[in-house]
């Protein structure tokens, strides 16, 4: 099967996403599984990531978040976009 690199930013909504390590144990996972990106908390109490590398380690690393027990993530809306490789790292954005 081939690879492809891709580009997903998605948004992680519910009843508790911020203030219990989820950006951080994403930028582990993250790492662990070869992705590049970045994560970060918005303002209306969501978490927003890029991910970039390959789809079937997007994929797992979404359903992955979904399913974290210190989460309560009701919703993950996913955008495909290009890959554009201009990334380096997978970061936390504070």
């Amino acid at each position: 099967m081939i690879s492809i690199n891709v580009r997903a930013r998605v948004v992680f909504s519910g009843k508790k996403t911020q203030g219990i390590g989820l950006r951080k144990k994403v930028k582990e996972k993250a790492l662990l599984l070869g992705l590049r990106g970045w994560i970060k908390n918005k303002d209306d109490g969501s978490v927003e990531a890029v991910f970039e590398g390959q789809k079937e380690k997007i994929d797992n690393i979404i359903e992955w978040c979904k399913g974290l027990d210190i989460a309560k993530i009701d919703k993950a809306e996913i955008i495909w976009e290009p890959h554009t490789g201009s990334i380096n790292d997978f970061e936390v954005i504070s």
